[in-house]
């Protein structure tokens, strides 16, 4: 940020508090401790710091280049943050399944499956379902 930028930003705190003062030293130290971010995202972090509810009806604290490098930090994460999760839903499970290129092999695993599951019910001594009820072992 350059130093009109700068200035600029402090005498926007200014206007809309008038405590915020614009001296050589505080000047300085907006510079040290904001001056690498753009004059756009500090003076939309003076903003949400204004706009944030007061504290027991209390009188917001005066605005510091700390408060303002939080404030920028903290949208900076809630972006990425927000992007991320558009990135995660956005996401589409593969369409070329397993399922989908053999299904032979699907269906012949399937069936392996099913007749371990019958035969270690057998061998626990109990009869599936299907094999005891007259209305099931008719539809098979």
């Amino acid at each position: 940020m350059t130093p009109e930028e700068l200035r600029a930003c402090i005498t926007y705190a200014n206007g809309i508090d008038p405590r915020v003062q614009m001296t050589g030293p505080n000047a300085q130290l907006w510079g040290r401790v904001v001056g690498s971010k753009s004059a756009a995202e500090v003076t939309a972090a003076i903003q949400v710091y204004y706009e944030r509810p007061r504290l027991n009806g209390r009188e917001h604290p005066t605005i510091d280049p700390a408060s303002v490098k939080r404030i920028i930090a903290d949208e900076t994460n809630r972006m990425g943050a927000q992007e991320s999760a558009s990135k995660a839903i956005e996401w589409k499970s593969p369409s070329n399944t397993f399922r989908a290129r053999n299904p032979e092999e699907w269906d012949r695993l399937v069936r392996q499956g099913a007749e371990n599951h019958k035969a270690q019910l057998r061998s626990r001594g109990l009869v599936p379902h299907y094999e005891s009820c007259p209305t099931c072992s008719r539809n098979r």
